[in-house]
């Protein structure tokens, strides 16, 4: 900008010498401001588009966050049931633990209801 305003100073300074060259001069000197204010505002559409990248950016840490205590909470639920459930099967009689496997057998892997009666 700076720039623009001396070689706008040092042209008027040499107008007095040549019209047509000033006239040339000042017709650079509107274009390359215009091109300045165009740069500024991409510059700006810019800025607004990293601060909203940004702006996404934090709320999937969040949300990351969030989904990552769910399944920390999902995972020591699932080692509770499969404690209780292994707790109930010990009073279970042979044909008792293979419906149970029977019913659980897609959901658990490995069956260890399976194992337990295989033991006895």
């Amino acid at each position: 900008m700076e720039a623009a305003k001396k070689q706008s100073q040092s042209y008027k300074d040499e107008r007095s010498a040549n019209p047509d060259d000033f006239k040339a001069m000042r017709e650079e000197i509107t274009i390359s401001m215009s091109k300045v204010r165009h740069l500024k505002s991409k510059c700006a559409a810019k800025e607004n588009q990293a601060k909203t990248v940004e702006t996404k950016l934090e709320a999937m840490k969040k949300q990351s966050e969030v989904l990552l205590l769910q399944y920390d909470k999902a995972v020591e639920d699932n080692r509770n049931l499969k404690n209780q459930l292994q707790d109930i099967s010990k009073g279970l009689s042979f044909a008792e633990l293979e419906i149970v496997n029977f019913i659980f057998s897609e959901q658990l892997t490995p069956c260890f209801v399976c194992d337990r009666a295989s033991a006895k």
